[in-house]
């Protein structure tokens, strides 16, 4: 009786603790031909304030393939850019790490819906995640 009841509350701790976090990523896989798999995960929900930087990581994994992923963004919120022109995961490298940039003129806005597409080895994958524009 015990043992039940202490594994049923660290069974709801658990649950408490990966559901509680506020900052979820997104992961997705797509299959190719011959075994190939692309995973994209996205980066966690960012936040930042007009005139900041925000840093955030894509993270890929491949399977069968090791060409270059290359990363594009959709739908960031009017007045925010990624820094970097070089947006590429080199064929050695599974993360890259960018700069969310947020003009003196952003909007403030909420839980706004990014799209990530990392297309690599012939595949295509996509994954959001959301950025909040703070008041200044």
């Amino acid at each position: 009786m015990i043992r039940n009841t202490f594994l049923k509350a660290v069974a709801l701790a658990t649950a408490v603790l990966a559901l509680g976090t506020g900052c979820s990523s997104e992961s997705k896989t797509v299959a190719g031909p011959a075994g190939k798999k692309l995973t994209v995960k996205s980066p966690s929900d960012t936040s930042i304030k007009p005139g900041e930087t925000s840093a955030i990581s894509v993270d890929v994994s491949r399977t069968n393939f090791n060409d270059p992923v290359v990363l594009t963004f959709a739908g960031l919120p009017d007045g925010v850019t990624v820094m970097e022109a070089d947006r590429t995961i080199s064929k050695d490298a599974t993360t890259a790490k960018l700069t969310l940039k947020a003009t003196n003129e952003a909007k403030p806005v909420d839980d706004h819906v990014v799209t990530v597409t990392g297309t690599g080895g012939g595949m295509t994958q996509e994954v959001s995640f959301k950025v909040t524009v703070k008041q200044k």
